[in-house]
C-alpha cells in the first residue's frame, strides 16, 4: 500500500474583522515571509493561486501519485587511493536520522561515506568507506570500518572527534575476510553497542577439496560484547553452541534481544562464497537462550543474511548471495520469517533483485531493484534513475521515504512522499 500523503506544509494566515494597525502589518509580514519559504507564488487568470512548485532531484524521476518534497546535496569525492569512479560506493540499507522534515542529521551507506549535517556550514563527510553505523543519540555514533589488511577498526564519532581504535574483542581472520566490522553493529539504551567477534574453532585450510585455487576461511564460536563509544568492553559472550563461517546483520529487538545472520559452512575467499546453509539466530542477554532457525535450503544453501528488520513477531531478512556466478540464476531474496508459526516466506523483486530495502511504519516493503534504478514500493514502481545514475540507499520514516541518488559526481538525499 502506499504510503500516506505528507501533512507537512506552508501555514496560511487569516485576518479576522477587528484586527488593525500593528497587528494587521505584522500578521501580513508573517504571511508573506511563509508563503516566500515555500515557494514563489503567482495568481492565475482566474485569480485561484497553483500548487507551488516542488523541489527537482537531479538524474531521478517520480511516477505516479508521488512527489519529491526536499533535495539535499551531500559532498563526495572519490577516495584519494581508488579509482575515481562517478558514483559514490555502497549500496545497502542506508542509515538516514531526519532532526526534523527540512533536516537531516546523519546519512550512512554501508560500504560508503558517512555524512553529518552542521548548522550553518557544509555537511561533513566524516569517514570515506563505513562498514556498519550504531547511531547512540543526536550527537555521537559508533561505526566500524575494516581496513585493506582485514583488521576491524571502531569508530567512535561524536560532536567534534572522530576517534579510531582496534577491534575490542577477538576477531577471525584470514587475508582481507574479518567477522568483526563486516558483522554489524546494534546501539542499547545506555548509549553502548553491542559487536561481534569470533573464537576460532577449526583454522583456516587451502580450498583442495574442491578442486580449485583459494582459501577456506576458519570456523569459528561467535563473541557478542557490549561496548562503550571509547571501546571499552562491558562484556562479551562466547555463543559456544554455534559454529559458524561467516555472520552479519546484527540487530536489536526492542525488548534487548539480538537477531544476526550465520552461515554454517566455511568462506572461500578466491571465489567468494560460502559453503554451508544460512540461519537465523535469536539471542538473549538477559536470559542467555538461544535460538537458530535455519532458512530453507531452496533460498538458504551458500548464503547469508546481510540485513535484518523486525516487524511485531515477524523478522525480515535479506539473502546475500556470492558474486562468482555459481548462484544458478537465483535472485537476491528478501525473506519473512514468522516468530510465531515458525514459518519462512518469500518477497522476491518482480524481474531482478533487490539491490536495498527497508519497512515503513506499516510494514509495506520498499525495494531498490534492478540493479539500483528502480524504486518500488509494495511492487510498484514510484521512481526510476537517468543514466548515469544509481538509487545507492534508502530509508522510511513517517509517511516519506528517503533515498539517497548517486551519479555524475553527485551525491544527493532525496525526499519523496505520496501527493
Amino acid at each position: 500500500m502506499p504510503l500516506n500523503p505528507s501533512r507537512t506544509g506552508c501555514a496560511i494566515f487569516r485576518n479576522h474583522r477587528g484586527g488593525a494597525g500593528l497587528k494587521w502589518i505584522f500578521a501580513a509580514i508573517a504571511g508573506a515571509v511563509v508563503l516566500s519559504a515555500c515557494g514563489t507564488v503567482r495568481m492565475t487568470a482566474s485569480g485561484e493561486r497553483p500548487t507551488p512548485s516542488m523541489p527537482r532531484a537531479t538524474g531521478l524521476t517520480v511516477t505516479g501519485r508521488y512527489a519529491v518534497r526536499a533535495v539535499w546535496t551531500l559532498p563526495w569525492s572519490s577516495p584519494p587511493s581508488a579509482p575515481r569512479t562517478s558514483v559514490v560506493d555502497g549500496v545497502g540499507a542506508a542509515t538516514i536520522v531526519m532532526r526534523s522534515p527540512a533536516h537531516w542529521r546523519w546519512v550512512g551507506l554501508p560500504g560508503g561515506p558517512l555524512w553529518r549535517e552542521r548548522t550553518g556550514r557544509e555537511p561533513q563527510t566524516l569517514v570515506s568507506t563505513i562498514t556498519a553505523i550504531a547511531v547512540l543519540n543526536s550527537t555521537r555514533v559508533m561505526g566500524s570500518v575494516q581496513t585493506g589488511s582485514g583488521n576491524s577498526n571502531l569508530i567512535a564519532i561524536g560532536a567534534s572527534t572522530v576517534r579510531r581504535a582496534p577491534w575490542p574483542i577477538p576477531v577471525p581472520r584470514v587475508q582481507e575476510l574479518s567477522a568483526g566490522a563486516s558483522s554489524g553493529m546494534a546501539r542499547t539504551p545506555l548509549g553502548h553497542a553491542w559487536i561481534v567477534g569470533g573464537t576460532v574453532v577449526q583454522p583456516a585450510i587451502p580450498a583442495t577439496a574442491y578442486l580449485d585455487p583459494g582459501l577456506l576461511a576458519p570456523l569459528f564460536h561467535p563473541i557478542v560484547a557490549e561496548v562503550t563509544p571509547s571501546g571499552h568492553v562491558i562484556r562479551q559472550v562466547i555463543l559456544s553452541h554455534l559454529v559458524v563461517g561467516g555472520i552479519s546483520g546484527l540487530t536489536r529487538e526492542p525488548d534487548g534481544s539480538l537477531w544476526f545472520g550465520i552461515n554454517t559452512g566455511r568462506y572461500e575467499i578466491g571465489p567468494q562464497i560460502y559453503r554451508g546453509s544460512a540461519e537465523l539466530a535469536h539471542w538473549s542477554p538477559s536470559t542467555g537462550h538461544l535460538a537458530v532457525f535455519p532458512v530453507p535450503h531452496t533460498w538458504g544453501n551458500q548464503a547469508l543474511l546481510n540485513q535484518i528488520q523486525t516487524e511485531g513477531s515477524n523478522v525480515w531478512a535479506s539473502l546475500q548471495y556470492s558474486p562468482d556466478g555459481t548462484n544458478s540464476g537465483r535472485t537476491t531474496f528478501l525473506l519473512r520469517f514468522d516468530t510465531l508459526n515458525h514459518v519462512w516466506s518469500a518477497y522476491p523483486a518482480q524481474g531482478g533483485s533487490i539491490d536495498a530495502w527497508t519497512l515503513t511504519p506499516t510494514a509495506t516493503v520498499v525495494s531498490v531493484v534492478h540493479a539500483g534504478g528502480t524504486l518500488e514500493i509494495a511492487h510498484h514502481i514510484v521512481a526510476r534513475v537517468q543514466p548515469g545514475y544509481v538509487l545507492v540507499g534508502v530509508e522510511a520514516q513517517g509517511s516519506r521515504v528517503y533515498l539517497v541518488v548517486s551519479g555524475h559526481h553527485r551525491v544527493q538525499l532525496v525526499a519523496i512522499s505520496a501527493r
